[in-house]
């Protein structure tokens, strides 16, 4: 039998630790079925052309997943490669950004199958249709090259998340990977997916339709058990992007980890407006159950800006929540972001005020700034072509697309563009501090901790001299 190749583009230097989760998710239930799987991380992989090439002598197909930007890049570099030698096998590719753009990625040369959406089953159905099984176009949720067109077939249900296989843990090292300071052993897992809110800027608009799908409790604990007993891993780190939708879920996940004594330390994004109604009890149970860490979406200080990009949080909750946090000692993430259309330069103050508010009420916070750049399926997509920004008109042009580089018409604060840069320095240093192995870098990036620190107390914007240079250097070693 013929294998499926599944590939995982590099993401740059800064994501090396990260867990190829979703071709991991996408082998455990093509294996399920009896498939065959071979996968690729190319963030981990040595010399991966020449054993990717070998493997694709072998393949029934290829598979690309792929987000906006450095991973467009190199799995465009992956297909080129692919087809020089073998110009008849299947390239699909899948993901975020292709499912909201499959007319634009299915342009690219040597892209055939775009899978829409959720890839388990459509991946499945689309290999028993490659072994002549049946017909493409009775293969839902994908689009496909067909007589010099573009052909889109009707989309696919949504998964029911208890019927999951547990990741292929499997294809990797685990040891290689890490995603977070506060465990020494962790992974990632993802337990729901969508959510059911509508700020304007996410992706989850289009690609989930709101709509917000769960695992239950104990299913959770399936996943976690054999990765305890297997690789001793002592923390777990939740990719949803909503973990806390359902609080009888929560509650009864964190009783079912008490109750086996796992002693897992779990870290887990939730809304601000969730935590703010949280009581004093159900508190006590998440940090009781191994709660360390928060990752809060606060965007804005500004209230004007809340509300227009449908945040539905108000600054008196992002307060209530830093004041909560403190309490119970969370470490906190809160994420904030300028630069959004119709933003005023009293509003980027507003939000760096709040930035430093937080700190101040929770010591054990930490805070990052990006810059807002538009992404394809989100409502905001719209507004920014709108007021003129001029988007990526092709695959590649996408593969180029760094947010940290983007520059709007909108924008009012000339210092934008560094406030990242500097926040990452003068705030994050000691979350990211460990990616730098080399002596000389790790010395340098302390002091360059130092200078940011100091311009960030002290509200010292002026001839970003450094940021601009190393920005530069960042930027080309993959590092932003």
């Amino acid at each position: 039998m013929k294998k499926i190749v599944l590939v995982y583009p590099k993401l740059g230097l800064s994501f090396t630790g990260r867990p190829p989760l979703p071709i991991l998710c996408l082998a455990a239930y093509l294996e399920r079925a009896g498939l065959e799987v071979s996968v690729f991380d190319l963030n981990q992989e040595a010399n991966w052309p020449e054993k990717l090439l070998k493997a694709a002598g072998e393949a029934l197909c290829v598979g690309v997943s792929a987000i906006t930007g450095n991973q467009i890049k190199n799995g465009l570099e992956i297909t080129k490669l692919i087809k020089k030698d073998f110009l008849h096998l299947p390239v699909i590719w899948g993901g975020v950004h292709p499912s909201l753009v499959p007319e634009e990625t299915l342009k690219e040369d040597g892209v055939d199958i775009v899978v829409r959406g959720e890839g388990e089953e459509t991946l499945l159905d689309l290999a028993r249709a490659l072994m002549g099984e049946k017909n493409l176009s009775d293969v839902l949720g994908i689009s496909f090259k067909k007589d010099g067109r573009i052909v889109h077939n009707p989309p696919r249900g949504f998964l029911e998340m208890d019927n999951l296989p547990n990741p292929a843990w499997h294809f990797i090292d685990i040891n290689n990977y890490y995603f977070s300071n506060l465990s020494s052993k962790n992974v990632a897992l993802q337990t729901s997916r969508g959510c059911p809110f509508r700020c304007e800027f996410c992706y989850n608009f289009e690609f989930n339709k709101n709509r917000w799908r769960k695992m239950s409790a104990k299913r959770i604990l399936e996943m976690i058990i054999p990765l305890k007993e297997k690789h001793q891993i002592n923390g777990v780190v939740f990719w949803d992007d909503n973990f806390f939708v359902d609080f009888k879920r929560v509650e009864e996940f964190c009783r079912l980890l008490i109750d086996r004594n796992l002693n897992i330390k779990w870290e887990a994004d939730c809304r601000i407006d969730f935590l703010a109604r949280m009581d004093n009890d159900f508190l006590t149970l998440l940090k009781s159950s191994g709660l360390s860490a928060l990752f809060l979406g606060a965007e804005s200080g500004s209230p004007k800006v809340l509300k227009t990009i449908q945040k539905g949080i108000t600054v008196e909750e992002i307060i209530k929540s830093a004041e909560l946090t403190a309490k119970f000692g969370f470490n906190v993430w809160y994420a904030f972001m300028i630069g959004f259309p119709e933003e005023t330069e009293e509003d980027i103050s507003l939000t760096i005020k709040m930035m430093k508010k937080v700190k101040q009420i929770n010591p054990l916070a930490n805070t990052a700034i990006k810059v807002f750049s538009p992404f394809p399926g989100t409502p905001l997509y719209q507004k920014a072509k709108q007021a003129g920004f001029v988007l990526p008109k092709s695959l590649m042009e996408w593969g180029d697309y760094r947010p940290e580089d983007v520059k709007t018409p909108w924008t009012k604060h000339k210092f934008s563009p560094y406030f990242p840069l500097l926040t990452r320095f003068a705030t994050e240093y000691d979350r990211f501090s460990g990616l730098f192995k080399n002596p000389f870098l790790k010395s340098l990036a302390k002091t360059f901790h130092l200078m940011e620190k100091f311009r960030w107390d002290y509200e010292f914007y002026h001839f970003p001299i450094e940021l601009i240079l190393v920005k530069k250097i960042a930027g080309k070693l993959g590092y932003l």
